[in-house]
């Protein structure tokens, strides 16, 4: 009887993903507070704001090096022992990865080949969404600051604009996208194209997913449970067919 579906790492990335709906809302709360302020200069509401502020910085610290460091560990490895057929962790993996390849070097390329499809056709419908939200966003600074001639709105929306929530998120989710579409063709060359030598290439494997493992730690970004989701399917049925070709 075949296995159900487990992933236990999933329990770590929901608790980042929740930090990061937090701080969504957040900040948002802060740059209307922020508007407010201007134009009803109140004490209290700078007291709020310092509080807000320190509050975001504290959830964001803990989020990036606690939450998501402990997840990207986990995941790990998983990685490692799905590869290996090792016990070095108590959260399960069961049906995360789909190959029949014997515990080896192989197969931890396979395992790293398969994630890095699933996360490439996810980055390609988040850059869509991000870049949605990023434009309105925009839109919204353009109008606001040409039609309110204040300078200290103009510095505060256009920090608020160019802030880590909104532009430079939209250009971390690029990188992030381009570079693992790269590792994703070095895969693919190497397993497909001209196939796996045992012998000769398992220093590229390793090479390969070190790159991917050390992208993710750099990028610190979230993929999107909604889209993995919709495209599931799909990319499953992808990379079944791409499976066939790896010998």
């Amino acid at each position: 009887m075949k296995e159900s579906y487990r992933n236990d790492v999933d329990g770590d990335y929901k608790k980042s993903i929740k930090n990061e709906n937090n701080l969504s809302l957040l900040f948002f709360g802060i740059v209307v507070i922020t508007i407010i302020n201007i134009f009803l200069t109140n004490e209290y509401i700078i007291y709020l704001l310092i509080v807000l502020n320190l509050i975001y910085v504290v959830i964001s610290l803990y989020d990036d090096m606690i939450v998501k460091n402990i997840a990207e560990s986990e995941r790990r490895k998983t990685l490692l022992a799905n590869a290996f057929s090792i016990n070095i962790t108590s959260k399960k993996t069961n049906g995360y990865y789909n190959n029949e390849f014997s515990p080896s070097v192989k197969k931890l390329g396979v395992d790293s080949f398969e994630s890095t499809l699933f996360t490439k056709k996810n980055l390609s419908l988040m850059i869509l969404s991000e870049g949605i939200r990023t434009f309105i966003i925009f839109i919204i600074w353009i109008i606001i600051i040409t039609k309110f001639k204040n300078d200290e709105l103009f510095y505060n929306l256009t920090q608020t604009f160019f802030s880590v929530e909104v532009l430079l998120n939209f250009i971390k989710i690029i990188y992030y996208y381009v570079n693992v579409s790269n590792i994703y063709d070095n895969f693919y060359q190497l397993f497909v194209t001209r196939k796996y030598n045992e012998k000769e290439d398992q220093a590229l494997v390793l090479k390969y997913v070190m790159d991917y493992e050390c992208l993710k730690t750099y990028c610190h970004t979230l993929l999107s449970n909604k889209i993995f989701e919709k495209i599931n399917d799909d990319v499953s049925i992808e990379w079944d067919n791409i499976k066939k070709d790896i010998k």
